[in-house]
């Protein structure tokens, strides 16, 4: 079929994830999810389509300064992987973007 681009239509909402110590995250569930801390975690991702943006926000409990650190190899600007905000209530958004197999990652971070 010359001159036809084929177009994926997607519908997604927010998928709220319930802490674990030990996180998997499947991104067949949504490209948007996120997760309040309420200890320290291990986050893996799965699930992941090359091409497609995921979006991760983490929020810290009232008590704050919880951890989470990422399994899989992630490349990140400068090579900096970012430390996590550690203030109680504030939220940190990490975009994750798969390219040949390779996750692309960013983080802005310290929103109310």
């Amino acid at each position: 079929m010359s001159g036809f681009l084929p177009i994926t239509i997607f519908r997604d909402v927010e998928y709220e994830l319930a802490f674990s110590p030990n996180m998997t995250i499947d991104w067949n569930k949504g490209s948007t999810q996120s997760v309040i801390l309420t200890g320290n975690t291990q986050i893996t991702l799965t699930g992941f389509t090359n091409g497609r943006p995921y979006r991760l926000f983490i929020t810290q409990d009232s008590s704050g300064n919880r951890l989470a650190t990422f399994t899989n190899t992630m490349k990140w600007p400068s090579g900096v992987v970012p430390i996590l905000s550690k203030t109680g209530d504030k939220t940190d958004i990490f975009t994750i973007i798969p390219s040949r197999n390779v996750l692309y990652a960013d983080c802005a971070r310290t929103f109310c």
